[in-house]
Protein backbone atom coordinates (compact mmCIF):
# COMPACT_ATOMS: atom_id res chain seq x y z
CA UNK A 1 0.00 0.00 0.00
CA UNK A 2 2.81 2.40 0.88
CA UNK A 3 4.45 1.64 -2.45
CA UNK A 4 1.28 2.53 -4.35
CA UNK A 5 0.88 5.83 -2.47
CA UNK A 6 4.55 6.75 -3.11
CA UNK A 7 4.16 6.05 -6.84
CA UNK A 8 1.04 8.18 -7.07
CA UNK A 9 2.86 11.03 -5.31
CA UNK A 10 5.78 10.86 -7.72
CA UNK A 11 3.41 10.97 -10.70
CA UNK A 12 1.57 13.93 -9.24
CA UNK A 13 4.81 15.85 -8.54
CA UNK A 14 6.03 15.27 -12.10
CA UNK A 15 2.75 16.58 -13.50
CA UNK A 16 2.88 19.72 -11.37
CA UNK A 17 6.49 20.33 -12.41
CA UNK A 18 5.62 20.00 -16.11
CA UNK A 19 2.72 22.41 -15.78
CA UNK A 20 4.96 24.93 -13.97
CA UNK A 21 7.68 24.72 -16.62
CA UNK A 22 5.14 25.17 -19.41
CA UNK A 23 3.68 28.22 -17.71
CA UNK A 24 7.13 29.74 -17.20
CA UNK A 25 7.97 29.22 -20.88
CA UNK A 26 4.76 30.97 -21.89
CA UNK A 27 5.61 33.96 -19.66
CA UNK A 28 9.15 34.22 -21.04
CA UNK A 29 7.86 33.95 -24.62
CA UNK A 30 5.31 36.71 -23.98
CA UNK A 31 7.98 38.99 -22.48
CA UNK A 32 10.35 38.31 -25.40
CA UNK A 33 7.60 39.08 -27.87
CA UNK A 34 6.85 42.32 -26.07
CA UNK A 35 10.54 43.34 -26.23
CA UNK A 36 10.79 42.55 -29.93
CA UNK A 37 7.74 44.67 -30.66
CA UNK A 38 9.13 47.90 -29.13
CA UNK A 39 9.38 50.49 -31.97
CA UNK A 40 12.97 51.40 -32.91
CA UNK A 41 13.98 54.51 -34.92
CA UNK A 42 17.54 55.61 -35.66
CA UNK A 43 19.32 57.63 -38.37
CA UNK A 44 23.03 57.89 -39.24
CA UNK A 45 25.03 59.89 -41.80
CA UNK A 46 27.43 58.38 -44.31
CA UNK A 47 29.31 61.67 -44.92
CA UNK A 48 28.90 64.13 -42.02
CA UNK A 49 31.38 66.53 -43.71
CA UNK A 50 30.07 67.67 -47.09
CA UNK A 51 31.18 70.10 -49.80
CA UNK A 52 28.59 71.23 -52.37
CA UNK A 53 31.40 72.21 -54.78
CA UNK A 54 33.73 69.20 -54.55
CA UNK A 55 31.23 66.71 -56.05
CA UNK A 56 32.68 63.87 -54.01
CA UNK A 57 29.14 62.91 -52.97
CA UNK A 58 25.74 63.69 -54.52
CA UNK A 59 24.70 65.19 -51.19
CA UNK A 60 24.54 64.48 -47.49
CA UNK A 61 23.52 60.81 -47.29
CA UNK A 62 21.30 59.79 -44.36
CA UNK A 63 20.84 56.12 -43.41
CA UNK A 64 17.52 55.59 -41.52
CA UNK A 65 16.74 52.46 -39.49
CA UNK A 66 13.16 51.66 -38.46
CA UNK A 67 11.94 48.47 -36.72
CA UNK A 68 8.69 47.21 -35.18
CA UNK A 69 6.52 49.89 -36.74
CA UNK A 70 3.68 48.16 -38.58
CA UNK A 71 2.31 51.11 -40.47
CA UNK A 72 4.19 54.29 -41.35
CA UNK A 73 1.96 57.23 -42.07
CA UNK A 74 4.67 59.84 -42.73
CA UNK A 75 8.36 60.52 -42.14
CA UNK A 76 10.08 63.91 -41.89
CA UNK A 77 13.73 64.99 -41.85
CA UNK A 78 14.29 68.56 -40.61
CA UNK A 79 17.66 70.35 -40.99
CA UNK A 80 18.46 73.22 -38.61
CA UNK A 81 21.26 75.79 -38.57
CA UNK A 82 23.35 76.87 -35.60
CA UNK A 83 20.59 79.27 -34.54
CA UNK A 84 18.17 76.30 -34.37
CA UNK A 85 16.19 77.62 -37.35
CA UNK A 86 14.72 75.18 -39.85
CA UNK A 87 16.54 75.59 -43.18
CA UNK A 88 15.47 72.43 -45.05
CA UNK A 89 12.70 69.84 -44.79
CA UNK A 90 12.55 66.46 -46.49
CA UNK A 91 9.48 64.26 -46.10
CA UNK A 92 7.67 61.27 -47.51
CA UNK A 93 4.75 58.95 -46.89
CA UNK A 94 4.58 55.25 -46.03
CA UNK A 95 7.86 53.51 -46.92
CA UNK A 96 11.14 55.01 -45.78
CA UNK A 97 13.97 54.73 -48.38
CA UNK A 98 17.21 53.01 -47.47
CA UNK A 99 19.02 56.31 -48.15
CA UNK A 100 17.79 59.89 -47.89
CA UNK A 101 19.98 62.31 -49.88
CA UNK A 102 19.99 66.02 -49.06
CA UNK A 103 21.64 68.32 -51.62
CA UNK A 104 22.60 70.97 -48.99
CA UNK A 105 20.06 73.43 -50.38
CA UNK A 106 17.54 75.35 -48.29
CA UNK A 107 13.77 75.32 -48.62
CA UNK A 108 14.06 77.73 -51.58
CA UNK A 109 16.65 75.53 -53.33
CA UNK A 110 19.45 77.97 -52.61
CA UNK A 111 22.91 76.90 -51.37
CA UNK A 112 23.41 77.15 -47.65
CA UNK A 113 26.50 78.87 -46.22
CA UNK A 114 29.35 76.92 -44.70
CA UNK A 115 28.69 75.95 -41.10
CA UNK A 116 27.45 73.34 -38.63
CA UNK A 117 23.94 71.95 -39.01
CA UNK A 118 21.81 69.58 -36.89
CA UNK A 119 18.91 67.39 -37.92
CA UNK A 120 15.79 65.67 -36.54
CA UNK A 121 14.20 62.55 -38.02
CA UNK A 122 10.52 61.89 -37.20
CA UNK A 123 8.38 58.82 -37.99
CA UNK A 124 4.59 59.11 -37.59
CA UNK A 125 2.73 55.77 -37.35
CA UNK A 126 -0.72 57.35 -36.89
CA UNK A 127 -1.19 56.77 -33.19
CA UNK A 128 2.32 57.79 -32.16
CA UNK A 129 5.41 59.74 -33.26
CA UNK A 130 9.00 58.55 -32.92
CA UNK A 131 11.95 60.99 -33.08
CA UNK A 132 15.67 60.35 -33.65
CA UNK A 133 18.62 62.75 -33.68
CA UNK A 134 22.21 62.20 -34.73
CA UNK A 135 25.61 63.80 -35.09
CA UNK A 136 26.09 67.27 -36.60
CA UNK A 137 26.60 67.99 -40.30
CA UNK A 138 29.49 70.20 -41.44
CA UNK A 139 29.09 71.99 -44.75
CA UNK A 140 32.31 73.43 -46.12
CA UNK A 141 33.13 74.68 -49.62
CA UNK A 142 36.36 76.53 -48.83
CA UNK A 143 39.38 74.56 -50.09
CA UNK A 144 42.25 73.77 -47.73
CA UNK A 145 45.15 76.21 -47.76
CA UNK A 146 48.47 74.63 -48.66
CA UNK A 147 51.71 76.58 -48.85
CA UNK A 148 54.96 75.38 -50.40
CA UNK A 149 58.33 77.03 -49.81
CA UNK A 150 61.76 76.24 -51.22
CA UNK A 151 64.88 76.99 -49.20
CA UNK A 152 66.60 77.91 -52.49
CA UNK A 153 65.46 78.19 -56.08
CA UNK A 154 68.74 77.64 -57.95
CA UNK A 155 70.76 74.41 -57.79
CA UNK A 156 73.99 73.53 -59.57
CA UNK A 157 74.57 70.31 -61.43
CA UNK A 158 77.96 68.65 -61.09
CA UNK A 159 77.96 66.47 -64.20
CA UNK A 160 81.21 64.76 -63.25
CA UNK A 161 79.75 63.52 -59.95
CA UNK A 162 76.17 63.13 -61.26
CA UNK A 163 74.66 65.11 -58.40
CA UNK A 164 73.39 68.57 -57.60
CA UNK A 165 75.20 71.01 -55.34
CA UNK A 166 72.90 70.53 -52.34
CA UNK A 167 69.65 68.79 -51.47
CA UNK A 168 66.33 70.35 -52.44
CA UNK A 169 64.47 71.23 -49.23
CA UNK A 170 60.70 71.56 -49.65
CA UNK A 171 58.62 72.97 -46.78
CA UNK A 172 54.85 72.33 -46.87
CA UNK A 173 52.19 73.79 -44.55
CA UNK A 174 48.53 72.62 -44.65
CA UNK A 175 45.68 74.55 -43.04
CA UNK A 176 41.99 73.61 -43.09
CA UNK A 177 38.91 73.96 -40.82
CA UNK A 178 38.33 70.21 -41.27
CA UNK A 179 40.66 67.23 -41.45
CA UNK A 180 43.10 66.92 -44.35
CA UNK A 181 42.76 63.71 -46.35
CA UNK A 182 46.47 62.87 -46.40
CA UNK A 183 45.82 59.65 -48.28
CA UNK A 184 44.88 61.73 -51.35
CA UNK A 185 47.28 64.67 -50.85
CA UNK A 186 50.66 64.78 -52.58
CA UNK A 187 53.61 66.68 -54.10
CA UNK A 188 54.49 66.39 -57.77
CA UNK A 189 57.60 67.67 -59.56
CA UNK A 190 57.06 68.61 -63.22
CA UNK A 191 59.92 69.13 -65.68
CA UNK A 192 60.22 71.58 -68.58
CA UNK A 193 58.37 69.10 -70.84
CA UNK A 194 55.38 69.01 -68.44
CA UNK A 195 56.20 65.44 -67.38
CA UNK A 196 56.16 64.24 -63.78
CA UNK A 197 59.64 63.28 -62.57
CA UNK A 198 59.04 62.92 -58.81
CA UNK A 199 56.08 62.13 -56.56
CA UNK A 200 55.70 62.45 -52.78
CA UNK A 201 52.77 61.48 -50.56
CA UNK A 202 52.06 64.07 -47.88
CA UNK A 203 52.64 62.95 -44.31
CA UNK A 204 49.98 63.27 -41.62
CA UNK A 205 51.25 66.58 -40.30
CA UNK A 206 50.19 70.19 -40.80
CA UNK A 207 53.85 71.20 -41.26
CA UNK A 208 56.37 68.95 -42.99
CA UNK A 209 59.69 69.08 -44.82
CA UNK A 210 60.88 66.95 -47.73
CA UNK A 211 64.59 66.62 -48.44
CA UNK A 212 65.25 65.46 -52.00
CA UNK A 213 68.55 64.66 -53.71
CA UNK A 214 67.22 65.49 -57.18
CA UNK A 215 66.97 61.85 -58.33
CA UNK A 216 63.94 61.24 -60.55
CA UNK A 217 61.43 58.40 -60.17
CA UNK A 218 61.57 57.13 -63.75
CA UNK A 219 65.25 56.53 -64.49
CA UNK A 220 66.70 56.85 -60.97
CA UNK A 221 69.25 59.44 -62.13
CA UNK A 222 69.88 63.08 -61.22
CA UNK A 223 67.71 65.62 -63.02
CA UNK A 224 69.30 67.40 -66.00
CA UNK A 225 69.75 71.16 -66.13
CA UNK A 226 66.50 72.99 -66.74
CA UNK A 227 63.49 74.62 -65.08
CA UNK A 228 61.13 72.65 -62.82
CA UNK A 229 57.87 73.22 -60.96
CA UNK A 230 56.77 71.63 -57.69
CA UNK A 231 52.99 71.39 -57.26
CA UNK A 232 51.50 70.67 -53.83
CA UNK A 233 47.92 69.33 -53.80
CA UNK A 234 45.84 68.85 -50.64
CA UNK A 235 42.32 67.42 -50.25
CA UNK A 236 40.16 67.80 -47.16
CA UNK A 237 37.67 65.29 -45.81
CA UNK A 238 34.87 66.89 -47.86
CA UNK A 239 36.78 66.55 -51.14
CA UNK A 240 37.77 70.21 -51.53
CA UNK A 241 41.14 70.66 -53.23
CA UNK A 242 43.81 73.30 -52.58
CA UNK A 243 47.06 73.81 -54.51
CA UNK A 244 50.26 75.81 -54.43
CA UNK A 245 53.41 75.70 -56.56
CA UNK A 246 57.04 76.83 -56.59
CA UNK A 247 59.63 76.96 -59.36
CA UNK A 248 63.31 76.09 -59.20
CA UNK A 249 66.18 75.91 -61.66
CA UNK A 250 69.01 73.42 -62.09
CA UNK A 251 72.00 74.88 -63.94
CA UNK A 252 75.40 73.48 -64.85
CA UNK A 253 78.11 74.20 -62.30
CA UNK A 254 79.87 77.44 -63.37
CA UNK A 255 83.64 77.47 -63.58
CA UNK A 256 85.39 79.06 -60.67
CA UNK A 257 87.18 82.32 -61.56
CA UNK A 258 90.95 82.17 -61.76
CA UNK A 259 92.82 83.44 -58.73
CA UNK A 260 94.28 86.87 -59.50
CA UNK A 261 97.79 87.53 -58.21
CA UNK A 262 98.16 91.06 -56.83
CA UNK A 263 100.80 93.18 -58.60
CA UNK A 264 104.26 93.40 -57.05
CA UNK A 265 104.93 96.87 -55.61
CA UNK A 266 107.58 98.78 -57.62
CA UNK A 267 110.30 100.85 -56.04
CA UNK A 268 110.05 104.60 -56.38
CA UNK A 269 111.83 105.87 -59.47
CA UNK A 270 114.48 108.55 -59.43
CA UNK A 271 113.56 111.92 -60.96
CA UNK A 272 115.42 111.08 -64.18
CA UNK A 273 113.69 107.66 -64.34
CA UNK A 274 110.26 109.28 -63.88
CA UNK A 275 110.79 111.47 -66.88
CA UNK A 276 111.92 108.54 -68.99
CA UNK A 277 109.02 106.43 -67.80
CA UNK A 278 106.55 109.16 -68.65
CA UNK A 279 107.92 109.43 -72.17
CA UNK A 280 107.89 105.62 -72.58
CA UNK A 281 104.32 105.36 -71.33
CA UNK A 282 103.08 108.05 -73.69
CA UNK A 283 104.84 106.34 -76.58
CA UNK A 284 103.38 102.97 -75.69
CA UNK A 285 99.90 104.44 -75.45
CA UNK A 286 100.27 106.05 -78.85
CA UNK A 287 101.42 102.83 -80.52
CA UNK A 288 99.19 100.31 -78.71
CA UNK A 289 96.45 98.56 -80.69
CA UNK A 290 93.01 98.56 -79.10
CA UNK A 291 90.85 95.37 -79.61
CA UNK A 292 87.74 95.88 -81.69
CA UNK A 293 84.12 95.07 -80.76
CA UNK A 294 84.90 94.57 -77.08
CA UNK A 295 83.07 96.84 -74.67
CA UNK A 296 84.67 96.97 -71.23
CA UNK A 297 82.45 96.70 -68.18
CA UNK A 298 81.64 99.99 -66.41
CA UNK A 299 84.28 100.74 -63.79
CA UNK A 300 82.42 103.13 -61.51
CA UNK A 301 81.50 100.41 -59.02
CA UNK A 302 83.85 100.74 -56.09
CA UNK A 303 82.01 102.24 -53.13
CA UNK A 304 82.85 102.51 -49.49
CA UNK A 305 80.55 101.65 -46.65
CA UNK A 306 79.56 105.29 -46.15
CA UNK A 307 78.35 105.42 -49.78
CA UNK A 308 75.81 102.57 -49.32
CA UNK A 309 72.76 104.80 -48.99
CA UNK A 310 70.65 103.61 -51.93
CA UNK A 311 68.33 100.64 -52.02
CA UNK A 312 69.50 99.28 -55.38
CA UNK A 313 73.06 98.64 -56.58
CA UNK A 314 74.48 97.15 -59.77
CA UNK A 315 77.33 94.70 -60.26
CA UNK A 316 78.58 94.68 -63.85
CA UNK A 317 80.13 91.81 -65.82
CA UNK A 318 82.27 91.60 -68.92
CA UNK A 319 80.73 90.30 -72.13
CA UNK A 320 79.49 86.69 -71.71
CA UNK A 321 81.27 86.37 -68.33
CA UNK A 322 80.19 85.58 -64.77
CA UNK A 323 83.48 86.40 -63.00
CA UNK A 324 83.42 89.25 -60.50
CA UNK A 325 85.85 92.09 -61.08
CA UNK A 326 87.79 93.61 -58.15
CA UNK A 327 85.51 96.66 -58.36
CA UNK A 328 82.44 94.39 -58.11
CA UNK A 329 83.92 92.60 -55.12
CA UNK A 330 84.56 95.91 -53.37
CA UNK A 331 80.95 96.96 -53.91
CA UNK A 332 79.57 93.61 -52.67
CA UNK A 333 81.79 93.80 -49.57
CA UNK A 334 80.47 97.28 -48.75
CA UNK A 335 76.86 96.11 -49.23
CA UNK A 336 77.44 93.06 -47.01
CA UNK A 337 78.85 95.21 -44.19
CA UNK A 338 75.96 97.63 -44.43
CA UNK A 339 73.34 94.83 -44.56
CA UNK A 340 74.82 93.07 -41.52
CA UNK A 341 74.90 96.28 -39.50
CA UNK A 342 71.28 97.06 -40.38
CA UNK A 343 69.96 93.47 -40.17
CA UNK A 344 68.85 93.68 -43.80
CA UNK A 345 68.17 90.99 -46.39
CA UNK A 346 69.34 91.00 -49.99
CA UNK A 347 67.67 90.20 -53.30
CA UNK A 348 69.91 89.51 -56.29
CA UNK A 349 68.52 89.73 -59.84
CA UNK A 350 70.64 88.36 -62.69
CA UNK A 351 70.39 89.85 -66.21
CA UNK A 352 71.83 89.36 -69.69
CA UNK A 353 71.69 91.29 -72.96
CA UNK A 354 70.68 90.17 -76.46
CA UNK A 355 74.11 90.02 -78.10
CA UNK A 356 74.96 86.69 -79.77
CA UNK A 357 77.82 86.10 -77.31
CA UNK A 358 75.44 86.38 -74.35
CA UNK A 359 72.39 84.56 -75.75
CA UNK A 360 74.57 81.60 -76.72
CA UNK A 361 75.28 80.85 -73.04
CA UNK A 362 72.43 79.01 -71.35
CA UNK A 363 71.43 80.22 -67.87
CA UNK A 364 73.88 83.14 -67.99
CA UNK A 365 71.53 85.40 -66.00
CA UNK A 366 71.09 82.76 -63.29
CA UNK A 367 74.85 82.14 -63.10
CA UNK A 368 75.53 85.85 -62.63
CA UNK A 369 73.05 86.06 -59.75
CA UNK A 370 74.57 82.94 -58.19
CA UNK A 371 78.11 84.29 -58.58
CA UNK A 372 77.17 87.28 -56.42
CA UNK A 373 75.48 85.03 -53.86
CA UNK A 374 78.46 82.65 -53.73
CA UNK A 375 80.81 85.55 -53.02
CA UNK A 376 78.52 86.83 -50.26
CA UNK A 377 78.08 83.43 -48.60
CA UNK A 378 81.41 81.66 -49.20
CA UNK A 379 83.82 84.59 -48.96
CA UNK A 380 82.03 87.19 -46.84
CA UNK A 381 80.08 84.68 -44.67
CA UNK A 382 76.79 86.49 -45.21
CA UNK A 383 73.79 84.39 -44.04
CA UNK A 384 72.43 82.39 -46.98
CA UNK A 385 68.89 82.43 -45.59
CA UNK A 386 68.84 86.23 -45.94
CA UNK A 387 69.54 86.13 -49.69
CA UNK A 388 66.98 85.57 -52.45
CA UNK A 389 68.19 85.02 -56.01
CA UNK A 390 66.08 85.75 -59.08
CA UNK A 391 67.09 85.48 -62.73
CA UNK A 392 65.67 87.05 -65.87
CA UNK A 393 66.33 84.64 -68.75
CA UNK A 394 64.73 86.94 -71.34
CA UNK A 395 67.63 89.05 -72.73
CA UNK A 396 67.45 92.82 -72.37
CA UNK A 397 68.40 95.16 -75.19
CA UNK A 398 72.07 95.28 -76.15
CA UNK A 399 73.79 97.57 -73.69
CA UNK A 400 76.69 97.39 -71.26
CA UNK A 401 74.35 98.12 -68.35
CA UNK A 402 72.36 94.94 -69.02
CA UNK A 403 75.33 92.67 -68.32
CA UNK A 404 74.69 92.94 -64.64
CA UNK A 405 73.30 91.67 -61.38
CA UNK A 406 71.17 94.04 -59.36
CA UNK A 407 71.38 93.88 -55.57
CA UNK A 408 68.41 95.14 -53.58
CA UNK A 409 68.80 95.91 -49.87
CA UNK A 410 65.60 94.97 -48.01
CA UNK A 411 65.28 96.28 -44.48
Amino acid sequence: MKTIILSLFIIFAAGVNALFAQGLEVVISDQKQQVEQIPFVRIDIQNPIFSPTAHLFAGVIFLPQVENIKRIKEWTLIIKNESDMEVAILKGKREIPAQIVWDALDTKSKPLPDGIYSYEFTVDEGDGVHVANGTDITIISQPPKITIELVDDIYFLDSAKSKISNSININVICESPVNIDYGRSFLSVINFNSKEVKFFNLKESSSQTFVWDGIDDTYNIVLPAGSYKIIATAFDAAGNMGQDSADFLIVNQPQKPAVQTPPVPQRAAAPQEKAVSAVSASSAAATSVQPKNVTPAPKAQAQTQTQITERYHRVYFDLAKTQLSPEAQNLIEAIAVYAKQNNASLRIDGYTDNTPQETAIKNLAANRAQAVKNYLVDTLKFPADKIKTVWHPTPQKSADTNRRARIEIIK
